[in-house]
């Protein structure tokens, strides 16, 4: 994906800080975004901060807070 592309490119040049602010109210190609980003983050220089209600039911979130 190109956006993620994007990012990986970013972060080889400088950190980069990402803030994702109601996340609970996200569409879900949103959402989806969102993980291909988590999924790649542990390989990059990147701090994502993200902002969500607790009754936000994603697939995947309890295993990553």
């Amino acid at each position: 994906m190109a956006v993620v592309a994007l990012l990986e490119a970013a972060a080889a040049r400088k950190p980069v800080l990402m803030v994702f602010e109601d996340v609970h109210w996200s569409d879900p190609t949103s959402l989806e975004l969102l993980d291909l980003f988590i999924d790649r983050a542990p390989t990059l220089r990147l701090l994502m901060i993200a902002t969500f209600r607790p009754e936000l039911h994603h697939p995947g979130s309890a295993a990553r807070r």
